[in-house]
C-alpha cells in the first residue's frame, strides 16, 4: 500500500471519528446508536496505519488479496449494521402501533364522556 493511500485512509478515518463525536457533542444523535461508527473508524485507522493486519488476515482466511479481504470485512459489517437496524425499526413500528391503538382508544373514551 503506498504511503499517498495510507495518508488518505488515515485522514478520512480521522475525519469520519471527528464528525461522529461533532454530532454525539451537539446532540444531535444518541450515543448508543453512534458506537458502531465509533468503533468502525478506530478500526478504519488501525488498518491504515498497520496495513500488516489486513495482509495477516487476508493470509489466514486465504483470501486472494488484501484488497478482496477489505472489501469482505466492510461488506460484513454493514451488513450487520444494516441487520441491527431493520431490527430496531421493527420494534418502533411495533411501539408506534401499540401507541397510536391507546391514542385512539383514549380519544374514543373521552369522546364518550
Amino acid at each position: 500500500m503506498s504511503v499517498l493511500l495510507r495518508v488518505i485512509l488515515v485522514l478520512a478515518a480521522i475525519g469520519t471519528f471527528w464528525y461522529i463525536i461533532r454530532k454525539i457533542r451537539k446532540s444531535q444523535t444518541q450515543i448508543e446508536d453512534m458506537g458502531f461508527w465509533i468503533a468502525f473508524s478506530i478500526i478504519l485507522i488501525i488498518i491504515a496505519v498497520f496495513p500488516q493486519i489486513a495482509i495477516f488476515m487476508a493470509n489466514v482466511l486465504q483470501i486472494a488479496t488484501t484488497v478482496n479481504f477489505v472489501f469482505l470485512a466492510v461488506t460484513f459489517l454493514l451488513l450487520f449494521q444494516l441487520f441491527l437496524l431493520s431490527i430496531k425499526v421493527s420494534k418502533l413500528e411495533s411501539r408506534v402501533k401499540e401507541l397510536a391503538g391507546e391514542v385512539a382508544l383514549k380519544n374514543y373514551e373521552d369522546t364518550e364522556e
